[in-house]
């Protein structure tokens, strides 16, 4: 078992962010400059504010919209006034801090033309595999239907993403494994999941992506000193990703409130990366 208690102050490691949600995603709290004056008094170099972009209803049935959770999402018509608002903000602290603007978004194949008008609007996208089109054309969830005989879906649509050449960063992208069945109905890290985590790398350091380590599993301090009952990230899927030694690898706080920018969630995560010997870029380049 991995020593991942908090060591106070450790969490200062981090100097840059570029996972953040807002109030506008119905699931977070605070807005841009909240977050931003937080993680200027962190002494952060550069922080993204990058919300859960806007799902179109017209995406898939109402059943799917529902069933994957899409409300929590930013309302298509206030796309304008949270690019304002980062602006603003950038613009305010530019002397202090660098400010991005970006959306954390899903990807459904024949949809790019939307993630390139989201692209256009911010300074990069993150790409969030939160559901997933599966090959009979049904959209999937990713935390709770996900088993080994479809895992290798999830796979497919984030390299697909991958390919289109919009997205810099895949965040979580152990998220499948959060509810994953075996053949067997267990939560066990099989052959399966091995086999679709090296394609998902070796796909990541073909196409130029970062993947992210994430922070935001861990919402109670008792939850951190077992690595194995973590829901993500996945000590299986970051032990394959360290022998890639070209694969860009960054850490994401996830925050949804400003608060969240640092705290013994955050410190765990290093902690945890330090034992398993994982090769973390501080600094995150736009490339796409």
């Amino acid at each position: 078992m991995y020593d991942t208690k908090s060591k106070v102050g450790d969490y200062m490691r981090m100097k840059n962010n570029y996972h953040t949600h807002l109030k506008y995603c119905n699931h977070a709290t605070g807005v841009t400059e909240d977050y931003v004056t937080e993680a200027i008094k962190l002494g952060f170099n550069e922080i993204a504010i990058t919300d859960h972009a806007p799902i179109p209803v017209a995406f898939m049935t109402k059943e799917e919209y529902k069933h994957n959770w899409c409300s929590d999402t930013m309302p298509l018509e206030f796309i304008d006034k949270y690019i304002k608002e980062i602006k603003t903000s950038k613009e305010l602290h530019k002397n202090e801090i660098k400010v991005l603007s970006g959306f954390e978004t899903e990807y459904i194949p024949g949809k790019e033309a939307y993630y390139k008008l989201l692209r256009d609007k911010t300074d990069f996208l993150n790409l969030g595999v939160h559901y997933f089109l599966n090959n009979k054309g049904h959209i999937l969830n990713t935390y709770g239907d996900v088993n080994y005989r479809n895992v290798h879906e999830y796979k497919d649509t984030c390299i697909k993403a991958m390919q289109t050449g919009l997205f810099n960063t895949l965040v979580h992208p152990d998220l499948f494994f959060y509810g994953y069945k075996d053949k067997n109905g267990n939560r066990v890290f099989d052959e399966e999941c091995i086999k679709i985590s090296k394609e998902i790398i070796e796909a990541a350091i073909k196409y130029n992506i970062y993947l992210e380590v994430n922070c935001n599993a861990l919402k109670k301090e008792e939850e951190v000193s077992d690595v194995s009952n973590w829901k993500y990230p996945i000590k299986e899927f970051w032990m394959i990703a360290k022998e890639y030694k070209d694969l860009k690898i960054i850490v994401g706080c996830d925050s949804h409130a400003p608060e969240r920018l640092s705290g013994f969630h955050v410190d765990a995560i290093y902690n945890f990366i330090d034992q398993i010997g994982l090769n973390i870029l501080e600094k995150m380049e736009i490339n796409h």
